[in-house]
């Protein structure tokens, strides 16, 4: 991929994060149910198959744009404390009922509060292809910050083959940033100093990758 820059591999579509997610969370009631069933079993499963494989069994680790974080439904808590952050005051009300969330956190991915080498892994899913590059450039710099050394990051990342979002993207805030394979999200990685160590594609067409902080 010579001549490949960050800016080549992402589009630049600005949004207003904070207001684009609280209207969608305060609106997206009615599909709930069938949001969080799709959740549970096509993300769920597969992510908690990487975190188990990744994330050591005990720390303090942080799902960056939690939204609802129904999935943490498959997730093993072992001697791990999940903390759910998210930019909505709204889908901060969804995620504090979750079993397996043990605090919750109002706060902005690129740049939050939380100290240098804090969590001993991060997560996401489905966030960011929300991000233009210049924001995408400030997410994974502040979660290199706030992880700790050789801590890992996993990332469920839809693509462009998506099956839901090809039939429901006017749901959701801008996705300028879906994924088009496996290896453009493992260049994203290495121009953001972390070190692609998995990948893995789920049967609805998202991208799972799994970076180590270098």
């Amino acid at each position: 991929m010579r001549g490949l820059t960050f800016d080549s591999l992402m589009n630049d579509n600005r949004q207003n994060p904070k207001d684009d997610w609280e209207q969608y969370w305060e609106k997206v009631s009615f599909i709930s149910f069938f949001a969080n069933l799709y959740r549970k079993n096509f993300l769920s499963r597969p992510m908690s198959k990487m975190i188990e494989r990744y994330f050591p069994e005990q720390g303090v680790f942080l799902e960056a744009g939690c939204g609802s974080a129904t999935d943490t439904f498959y997730y093993q808590k072992k001697r791990r404390r999940f903390i759910a952050m998210d930019i909505s005051d709204a889908a901060l009300k969804l995620a504090i009922r979750q079993k397996n969330i043990d605090e919750v956190k109002l706060g902005n991915i690129c740049s939050t509060t939380f100290p240098d080498n804090h969590f001993d892994g991060i997560w996401n899913l489905g966030v960011m292809e929300h991000f233009s590059a210049p924001d995408m450039g400030k997410a994974f710099s502040e979660m290199r910050r706030v992880l700790k050394p050789g801590a890992h990051v996993i990332l469920l990342w839809p693509s462009v083959w998506n099956l839901v979002n090809a039939f429901l993207w006017w749901l959701f805030p801008k996705m300028p940033s879906l994924l088009h394979s496996r290896l453009q999200g493992e260049e994203i990685l290495k121009l953001n100093n972390f070190q692609p160590c998995d990948s893995a594609v789920t049967i609805m067409g998202d991208i799972i990758l799994v970076g180590r902080k270098i």
